[in-house]
Formats: C-alpha cells, structure tokens, sequence
C-alpha cells in the first residue's frame, strides 16, 4: 500500500511537471505585443461606395478604417434612345453617368396601332385593328331622324 502511495505521488508530480512545461512552451509561441506603426491611405468616395482612411500596420499587417466620408452620387447625362417604340416593341432609353459611367435604363411603352387608311390593319405591323368611328350627340340625333323617316315611309308608302 505504501507503494502504491508513492507510485501515485510521483504520477502526480510528473504530470504537474508536464503541465508547468506544457504552459511556457505555449506562453512562448504566442507573439509579443506589436508596437504598431501604421501607414494611412485616403480612399476617394466614388458614386455609390463611402470613401474612407485605411490604416495597416507595417509590422504585423493590423489595419482599421475611419473618418469615413458620403458616396458622391451619379451624376446622369441625358436620356437617349437605344430603341425606339412601336407598337409591337416596347422602346428603350438609357442615360450615362459622368463621373463612372454607370448606366441607367428605362423602358418605353409600347405605341398604339396606326390605321390612317380606317382598312382595319395597323399600317406599321398590318395587325387586325378594330375601326372605331366616334359619334357626337348632333351625329347620333341626325341618324336616328333619318331611320324614322325611312320607318314612316315604309310603312305609310
């Protein structure tokens, strides 16, 4: 029994010993505090991005940013047309900005069938366009005094 006492006593101090090794062996590997010395670089803002300083470090390659500044914003030239409307294609107009030049898009609705000839085809695509004649009030009295006198006459002819 005395033994076994020693034999786990001596265990013990050779894993405490281990242990104490295990601890400066790690201390040792860890790097010792940089004395930083950093290197600022101004990022210019562009028309979406924020522009801001860089700071890294020359020694161990630390960085952080700051004194951020706001985007500039596009600054768009004037519309153009890409593709004209008809009345089967939408159009298509974009605009240019100066600074990056980013584009901007927009589409153009699609035109109404032309029918100046009133043969029921659109005269740019030859669809089937319905003719639509349009009364006025004076129109309208005027063809309903014409079937009454018709009426009359036939009945009274």
């Amino acid at each position: 029994m005395k033994n076994m006492k020693k034999a786990l006593c001596l265990l013990l101090c050779l894993i405490a010993a281990l242990s104490c090794f295990a601890l400066a062996a790690a201390a040792e590997d860890e790097p010792a505090a940089c004395e930083h010395e950093y290197k600022v670089t101004t990022v210019a803002p562009t028309c979406a991005e924020q522009g801001y300083q860089l700071h890294v470090c020359s020694k161990c390659g630390d960085y952080f940013k700051d004194n951020y500044t706001n985007p500039l914003g596009h600054i768009y030239g004037e519309w153009t047309n890409v593709r004209t409307a008809t009345c089967t294609v939408e159009g298509l107009q974009e605009r240019e900005c100066v600074r990056c030049h980013g584009k901007e898009t927009r589409t153009i609705s699609v035109i109404p069938h032309v029918d100046e000839d009133e043969n029921g085809k659109c005269d740019v695509c030859g669809a089937k366009v319905e003719v639509k004649k349009i009364f006025s009030p004076f129109e309208w009295l005027k063809s309903f005094i014409q079937f009454l006198r018709e009426w009359f006459n036939s009945i009274f002819a």
